[in-house]
């Protein structure tokens, strides 16, 4: 790959893209950071499900009533962070993070979920890190389905290499080279 300021945006953005349609690859877990109710950083690993590399957003699906999701409804800024070990990229991204727990996009996607086995995942009758007494999950009917959409402002690319390390920040309309 050439490393010029047009390239590593492209590439960043194809593996991004696959990593949402390719269950195998190693951008698809990513961690998630944030801020807890009394500031502290906190992070977690999510999927990444969607990618809209035209509007800069990344999109997990999560249930609207997990810690994250109260976090980014009062501290909405956060980072995240992929690890890809064959090309030997970091790539932290900073982020906004927004919250989608009802209206029509929430539907679409309740509609298409709701007959997998991903489904389960949003009706639990207890919140997520609820203490349970047993291992089993009680079904509620309601579902709790929420989309995150995290809008990148800018990365940080990190590419380790025996040849030398490449680093640089992109924003939407920036490309600056950094010591690795």
């Amino acid at each position: 790959m050439q490393y010029d300021p047009t390239s590593i945006r492209t590439a960043i953005w194809e593996q991004l893209t696959a990593a949402a349609e390719d269950k195998t690859h190693p951008w698809r877990t990513v961690a998630l950071a944030s801020s807890n109710l009394n500031g502290a950083a906190t992070v977690r690993s999510v999927i990444l499900r969607e990618v809209d590399a035209a509007n800069r957003q990344l999109v997990f699906y999560t249930d609207k009533r997990s810690a994250k999701c109260q976090q980014v409804t009062v501290r909405p800024e956060g980072e995240l962070l992929f690890w890809h070990p064959a090309l030997q990229w970091q790539l932290r991204a900073v982020v906004d993070y927004q919250l989608l727990t009802n209206g029509p996009r929430v539907e679409r996607l309740w509609q298409q979920l709701s007959t997998t086995s991903a489904a389960s995942d949003y009706l639990s009758e207890k919140a997520p890190g609820a203490i349970l007494l047993s291992p089993e999950v009680v079904e509620s009917a309601v579902p709790n389905l929420a989309i995150m959409i995290a809008q990148v402002r800018e990365f940080d690319w990190l590419a380790l290499s025996k040849q030398g390390h490449k680093r640089a920040l992109l924003t939407a309309d920036e490309f600056h080279w950094r010591v690795p």
